[in-house]
């Protein structure tokens, strides 16, 4: 009787102990699946808050504490260990000696009002120059073949001072020993699929080139400038470009444009067509807010200034960071070609080696002026032609024909800034 009722009260016990689990733990134990299915589990710092992952973000405003940053460098190098072992399983070609994963130079810093945030962190560095001809993958013979531009050149897979930077990838001429593309996570991606290489890599390159053609001693273009303002003055409208202003920016614009419309006129690319025409979109926004939408743009501004300014007003000095530099007011600009920096140097302190430097730099802004009034004239009808083509129905093949008209009218629009490169 004894051992009847012990188990009778233990069945009970058990029953109800079911139920608690099926109305309470379940629901929870779904949940949780349900999130490692989506792939939506996020870290979690000290005080309960979740870290938004590093793939979500484009840069590192929100990070306020060490934690933060340590665990965005932790989900960096996982990027980065899974990309290398993806990119030599896909292609023996990438080798120890093409790729390796390595501490980067410098730690990252992250800056939330008084607060500095420091961490070490990894990159995938990639030398082209010593890539197989007999690689088997397209980003392997792409790379090799970018290699080309320079002996020195080099790419980084950085997500981390991407993110730092605000940026999806740039080319830093500040390292002399190199040429260097730095590249974010979605590069890594592009990599591992094997994909074609994105607008920010052929952008970037084109940067990569100019430099190269001066460290060479080519002749200056009027692409040598970059304008750089103060005290809330703007360089340009594009966001990331306010204050500073490279001059090359407009020709590599205009060539991703160009680069765009010929990925999809292209049929051997298999481009998905609508995804390609929300990028030219894109593309043309950047290059309206740069020419277009407001006449007060920082080039313009600072020729006017400049021509109208008595050579008292005008501050001329020659240094290793900016090359020959003319300031008038809050615009400073710029030229870094060797070439031009070796013909003032010895005389630019004095009243009539500023004239000579303002002299020159006017041709130069007088040309580029009047490439951009050129643009800004004919940009609205690309955007128009381009509109007729967003709204054309019909197979992939007969919209790739159509963009033929596109093609013609950027076409058109180039030819003011290609004429610039001589």
């Amino acid at each position: 009787m004894r051992i009847e009722h012990t188990m009778s009260h233990v069945s009970r016990r058990l029953v109800l102990l079911l139920i608690i689990i099926q109305t309470v733990w379940a629901p929870i134990v779904a949940h949780a699946t349900s999130c490692i299915d989506n792939y939506s589990l996020q870290p979690v710092m000290d005080d309960g808050e979740a870290i938004p992952p590093l793939t979500s973000i484009s840069n590192f405003d929100h990070v306020k504490s060490q934690e933060m940053l340590d665990e965005y460098v932790r989900q960096s190098n996982d990027v980065l260990q899974k990309g290398l072992a993806k990119l030599r399983a896909m292609d023996p070609a990438f080798d120890p000696s093409v790729i390796s994963l390595q501490p980067a130079r410098k730690k990252v810093v992250v800056k939330n009002g008084t607060e500095k945030y420091k961490a070490s962190y990894l990159e995938l560095k990639i030398n082209g120059s010593k890539i197989s001809p007999k690689a088997k993958s397209r980003v392997a013979a792409y790379l090799r073949r970018l290699a080309r531009l320079h002996p020195d050149m080099r790419v980084y897979l950085s997500p981390i001072v991407n993110k730092s930077m605000g940026t999806y990838g740039f080319f830093d001429p500040s390292l002399t020993t190199e040429l260097a593309l730095f590249l974010d996570e979605t590069s890594v991606k592009n990599f591992t699929l094997d994909q074609p290489f994105d607008d920010t890599i052929l952008h970037e390159g084109r940067h990569l080139a100019y430099e190269d053609s001066r460290r060479r001693g080519l002749p200056p273009t009027v692409y040598d400038y970059g304008l750089e303002t103060a005290n809330g003055k703007r360089a340009s409208y594009l966001e990331g470009y306010e204050d500073y202003l490279s001059f090359e920016e407009f020709y590599s614009w205009f060539r991703d444009l160009m680069s765009a419309i010929l990925d999809l006129r292209d049929p051997s690319l298999g481009v998905d067509i609508a995804k390609k025409l929300e990028e030219i979109d894109s593309i043309l926004e950047s290059l309206e807010a740069l020419v277009v939408d407001r006449k007060e743009t920082g080039i313009i501004v600072f020729r006017q200034k400049l021509k109208k300014a008595d050579i008292a007003d005008v501050t001329v000095r020659i240094t290793k960071k900016s090359g020959v530099e003319v300031t008038v007011g809050d615009y400073s600009l710029s030229n870094l070609h060797p070439n031009v920096i070796n013909k003032f140097k010895s005389i630019a302190h004095t009243t009539e080696g500023k004239k000579q430097v303002v002299a020159y730099f006017l041709d130069d802004l007088n040309k580029f002026e009047k490439a951009m009034l050129g643009a800004r004239k004919d940009l609205p009808d690309v955007r128009e032609a381009l509109e007729d083509l967003k709204a054309f129905e019909g197979t992939p093949a007969q919209i790739r024909e159509y963009a033929a008209e596109f093609e013609q009218y950027v076409h058109w629009v180039n030819r003011h800034f290609d004429g610039l490169r001589n």
